[in-house]
Parts: C-alpha cells; structure tokens; sequence
C-alpha cells in the first residue's frame, strides 16, 4: 500500500486491525509498551521548571500528557489478548451462556470450490437450535474486522446453499470489534454481540 491510501485513515486503520487480529504477539508487545509507558507517565513528576512558575506552555503540555495517557489506558485495555483457539475451545461455552435453551452443535463441511475463503477448505462454524426451530449459526472471533465479516458474510451464503434454512439468524460473539463494523452487520442482519472476558 502507498502512503496515499493511507490519506483518509481508514485504510490504514484496517491495515492495523487485521494485523492485530492476526498476531497474538504484536498484540501482547503493544500491550506491554502501552503499559509500561502509561506507568512512566504516571511517575514522572507534575511540575515543570521547578521554580514555581507555571506557564501556559506548561499547563497545555500537562493537559496533553493526561489525554494521551488516557487514550493509551483505553486502546491498552481493547486489545484483545485472547487467542483465536482460546475462543474457540470455549465457544459452546459461550454460545450456551448467550442462549441457555439452546442446543450447540458444530457444523463441518468441505467448501471444494473455494467460495468461502477463495480456495478449499473445510468449513466450521458453531450452529444453536433455540426450542423454538430458530437456528443460529454462530461465529466466535477474537477480533471482528471488515475482512473477518465478510468472511462471515460468504460463509453465512455458503450455509444456506448448502442447508436452506427458513429460521436462520446469524451471529458473532466478539471481545473487540468497531462500531463501523457493527453497523455494517446489523445492515446485513448479523447480530454482533460484544464479550467482555
């Protein structure tokens, strides 16, 4: 990618977020840095010259030091730092804890022709039958980006062709996703659902 697609931000941004999603490690190393220079910050003695004397210089730069040290609390504490097989080993957990009354299989099919993920793979995703013939197929994810739902989105499509299904709703349980992302899904009738672990 060039540095003008980067003007907007938004690329850059989900850039970013699908390399956190990715990589457990740079999530844990950022973390740690984040950490550790909120804790200096928090140390570092309030005063400026010494001498009393408090400039407007020294006040705004007292102003900024305190929103960037609260910025870097919030993006520290949204880093995911559960691992994507974490997830999965308690998603029946989960999805029994979101839906008490329903009954959580695992749904496993090969995707020969690649539609999902643009090349075979198998296909698993965990699927709730509520007492009430609703079924819900259900993704557990890490991190929800636009890539990851528009995966979700084929593989939502997959399903259906595969097992048409009247009842069907779509969900994702996610610790860390944006409200973009959100947004986008509810348009397309996925209900995200936001963990806090």
């Amino acid at each position: 990618m060039t540095s003008s697609e980067f003007e907007d931000g938004s690329k850059l941004k989900t850039a970013l977020l699908d390399l956190l999603a990715d990589d457990v490690g740079i999530r844990q190393q950022l973390k740690a840095l984040f950490t550790a220079e909120i804790r200096r910050e928090m140390e570092r003695p309030a005063g400026g010259s010494g001498d009393g004397k408090s400039t407007a210089l020294e006040a705004q730069l007292q102003q900024l030091k305190s929103h960037c040290r609260n910025q870097l609390t919030v993006l520290s504490s949204r880093l995911p730092t559960v691992t994507a097989a974490e997830l999965q080993a308690a998603s029946a957990q989960l999805i029994s804890r979101q839906w008490p009354s329903a009954t959580v299989t695992e749904w496993k099919v090969e995707d020969p022709t690649g539609l999902v993920y643009g090349w075979p793979e198998e296909i698993r995703y965990s699927l709730a039958q509520l007492p009430n013939e609703v079924q819900i197929l259900v993704a557990v994810m890490p991190m929800l980006s636009k890539n990851e739902l528009a995966i979700w989105l084929r593989m939502v499509a997959y399903y259906q062709q595969c097992f048409p299904t009247p009842n069907l709703v779509s969900a994702v349980l996610t610790p860390s996703t944006t409200d973009e992302v959100v947004s986008i899904a509810a348009q397309r009738q996925i209900q995200v659902i936001r963990l806090t672990l």
